[in-house]
């Protein structure tokens, strides 16, 4: 099982080219369920939502995944809100650690954890996971190591750059190179263990770190080698940068796996 804690957004799309708009989804932790989901894995999420119209739509798209919701609190604050200008968080302000019962946290269990949540919950959630022998991993930006303490002490660390501060001796840091999409490095013990660059240069689209993010977490889960798990990925970010449709762009396990065949 692959618990993921962290925040729930609706999000607005506005083409102004087409003078349409779209209410989608957004958010780390929303995005990398939905992608670990669509990647085979069993998940559930744990967060915040709104009585509100965005809190029922966000809802229906998690029983559309087969994405567990038990855990999800209902807030009389609004649900959070993304647009292209700013944000409302909302909802996710009410978010706390005691959501996650204690018998979801043991040995089979991989909790995911992003850098838009507040260092203490962080601390104090990685805290019960290695308490209750859960797997720990934690997508957060390279910047945000040099001040969060308690996310270098995840198992698995995703970063979007090359990691600059040693984290815990049994840490696996990837850094995801351009959002997953022109490859990944592996670093244990301070050292780059591997590393894989791939000739593209797709830019890639608001949610394709949390593909690449989402989907290795699933690979992983599934007990893939760490270097199989991130090609996967590689392939889920870039079919997410390339999507034609911009407000759910994550791909599915099988459009996944058919771009790593087809590539070798």
């Amino acid at each position: 099982m692959i618990l993921t804690f962290g925040h729930i957004y609706a999000q607005i799309h506005i083409d102004v080219t087409e003078d349409t708009y779209g209410i989608g989804y957004g958010g780390h932790a929303l995005c990398q369920s939905i992608a670990a989901a669509r990647s085979g894995a069993k998940v559930a999420l744990i967060g915040a939502l709104g009585k509100d119209l965005l809190g029922d739509n966000i809802s229906k798209t998690l029983r559309k995944e087969g994405i567990s919701a038990a855990g999800i609190i209902t807030s009389d604050k609004q649900t959070g809100l993304i647009t292209d200008s700013h944000s409302v968080s909302g909802a996710n302000s009410d978010i706390q650690d005691a959501q996650i019962p204690h018998e979801r946290l043991h040995l089979h269990t991989l909790l995911c954890l992003q850098n838009d949540l507040d260092d203490h919950l962080i601390d104090a959630l990685i805290r019960r996971a290695k308490e209750n022998e859960a797997k720990t991993f934690v997508s957060i930006h390279n910047d945000d190591l040099q001040t969060n303490r308690a996310a270098m002490k995840a198992d698995i660390i995703i970063t979007n750059n090359e990691p600059t501060i040693p984290c815990a001796e049994h840490s696996i840091i990837i850094n995801a190179m351009n959002g997953g999409t022109k490859g990944f490095a592996i670093w244990q013990n301070g050292r780059k263990q591997s590393e894989s660059l791939f000739d593209t240069e797709h830019l890639p689209c608001a949610m394709t770190y949390d593909a690449f993010c989402g989907a290795l977490s699933a690979y992983i889960q599934a007990g893939l080698p760490i270097e199989c798990a991130c090609n996967l990925a590689h392939h889920a970010a870039l079919l997410c940068a390339t999507a034609q449709n911009k407000s759910d762009p994550v791909a599915y396990i099988g459009y996944i796996e058919e771009s790593a065949r087809k590539t070798g």
